[in-house]
């Protein structure tokens, strides 16, 4: 089925594409992820893994494909809005997004070393943004653009599913 490959190939550019961005942007440009960005990290690598698969090993189970993409694509987009909605202060932060350095510092002076040297990593603050769009921005539009693409194809699945099953029964 080419327009599955098509859409396969789209899904893995755009997840690759995420995933090697964030990686880009920690080490070379030294951006730090916070927890929420991490967890995010971690679905858009679950979500490359299963792409791969699904567009390597499986030939069958076009709709159940389409559904585990399509879930994790939502959870993605969930988290991604509510990062999103930290940093615009609509929400208030369930996860807790804070590190135990310091904790042990003996002096003054000590502490006021470790907050200087240590990186914000509060999901509530962006490090980034590119024409206004945080990341937590760009990660929400993306996923939920892919869930969007996701949906369509799922319906024109089933469309063509039933078109299929009635041209058998008549």
């Amino acid at each position: 089925n080419i327009k599955y490959n098509n859409y396969c190939f789209l899904n893995f550019i755009v997840v690759f594409f995420a995933v090697s961005s964030s990686f880009i942007l920690e080490i070379i440009f030294d951006l730090t992820p916070c927890k929420i960005c991490l967890y995010q990290r971690y679905l858009w690598i679950i979500l490359l893994f299963v792409l791969v698969i699904f567009f390597f090993f499986f030939n069958k189970f076009y709709l159940t494909k389409l559904i585990i993409v399509f879930f994790n694509l939502a959870i993605l987009s969930g988290l991604a809005f509510y990062h999103s909605g930290i940093e615009l202060n609509f929400f208030n932060n369930i996860i807790s997004c804070s590190i135990d350095k310091g904790l042990n510092a003996t002096s003054i002076e000590e502490l006021d070393l470790l907050i200087r040297s240590t990186d914000n990593i509060d999901c509530a603050f962006p490090k980034f943004s590119f024409l206004g769009f945080t990341l937590a921005n760009i990660g929400f539009f993306l996923s939920l653009v892919l869930v969007l693409i996701n949906l369509i194809v799922f319906k024109k699945s089933l469309s063509l599913k039933n078109a299929k099953k009635n041209r058998r029964n008549n």
